[in-house]
């Protein structure tokens, strides 16, 4: 077996596991997160790539250029919009002119493969693409160091970001590199660094589908343990005839106006209000939270609250309120029930969280 044949072998490895991992995403029920749609099509990318890579390894005619462009030119938007989705879930819904600008390199690079003659390739579409994705690295790397500071997720989902992120950084400039050896008369060199990269890849892989069987609340994005004891508490729901598919649907309506409108910041704010915003019978809106949430009415406006209180104590352009002015902002009316229900969900009191940061002290 020579060395193009055995890269050529791992290609495909890669790209089923992949595919594989995209469809499992796609299909996975279970307290399903819209991110992982994102996440889906990012490795289906891989997979498709890696397929393409294969050709150029042993079927060179059927190997195409504007497919590697095209994934690469992807590969940045679909981790962004996962990694934003992940970190804070007010990005939905996505609004059209941002994804429309995220599209246009996408446009910019098919009006490129069609004029562009094959011998320029590398300085019209390869050093484009290798560019745009270190662009989307560095906006990536913002999200997660900025955003990753106040956002209210477990350590274990940070530390799989923080991971995925790591190891996309270290394949790019593996990829990027490997492509400018492709130029140089060092094919030896080249072939090695392609094996370095491929193998690198297939770990890549491996280690997302084992981590994300050791841990289902990274793809689930709730807290699983939470959600199977609510299943158990909430039996009462046995014989409703509220569907998941219906349950899910006045869940997002919800998440909606909490992100849109911000209701959770009605004082006094009840079941009764909401389900006259919604236009949705309370008791169906109560038992879509139990269900799909994994929490009460109560501990899931609390949990926002505290969530919104947070980003504010961790932003700037706060740092001259207090404490109860942030407390009034976010809804909250009892300074008890604040204090207790933000150490609940962070860990820490508002002050010592403020504090962290850096932010003006009462």
């Amino acid at each position: 077996m020579t060395l193009k044949v055995f890269i050529a072998f791992v290609d495909v490895i890669v790209a089923f596991q992949s595919l594989f991992f995209s469809v499992f995403l796609l299909t996975f029920k279970k307290h399903k997160n819209f991110g992982n749609y994102f996440f889906a099509g990012f490795l289906f990318l891989t997979g498709i790539h890696f397929i393409n890579l294969t050709f150029f390894h042993v079927l060179t005619s059927f190997y195409s250029i504007s497919v590697s462009a095209i994934c690469g030119t992807l590969y940045g938007p679909l981790l962004y919009y996962y990694l934003a989705f992940q970190l804070r879930k007010k990005v939905f819904p996505i609004h059209v002119l941002p994804a429309l600008l995220h599209l246009l390199p996408l446009i910019c690079m098919a009006v490129t493969l069609v004029v562009v003659e094959k011998e320029d390739s590398f300085a019209w579409v390869q050093i484009p693409t290798y560019l745009l994705l270190f662009f989307y690295l560095s906006v990536c790397n913002m999200w997660l160091y900025e955003n990753g500071k106040r956002s209210l997720i477990n350590d274990a989902i940070k530390s799989w970001l923080r991971f995925l992120y790591g190891m996309f950084l270290v394949l790019i400039v593996g990829y990027t590199f490997t492509g400018i050896m492709e130029q140089t008369l060092n094919r030896n060199f080249y072939i090695t660094l392609q094996l370095t990269h491929v193998i690198f890849h297939a770990f890549f892989i491996n280690a997302l589908l084992f981590l994300t069987l050791k841990y289902p609340d990274i793809i689930s994005g709730k807290e699983y343990l939470k959600n199977r004891l609510a299943q158990t508490i909430n039996g009462k729901y046995a014989y409703s005839n509220l569907g998941d598919q219906e349950a899910q649907r006045i869940l997002t309506k919800l998440e909606r106006a909490m992100a849109i409108d911000e209701i959770y910041k009605i004082p006094d704010l009840t079941l009764e209000k909401i389900s006259e915003k919604l236009q949705e019978e309370s008791k169906y809106i109560s038992e879509s939270i139990n269900k799909f949430a994994g929490k009460n009415f109560k501990e899931y406006i609390n949990e926002i609250r505290v969530d919104e209180a947070a980003a504010m104590f961790s932003n700037h352009e706060y740092s001259d309120w207090r404490i109860n002015e942030v407390m009034y902002a976010v809804g909250f009316r009892s300074k008890s029930s604040f204090n207790t229900n933000f150490k609940k969900y962070t860990g820490r009191t508002p002050k010592e969280h403020r504090d962290k940061y850096c932010l003006r002290h009462n």
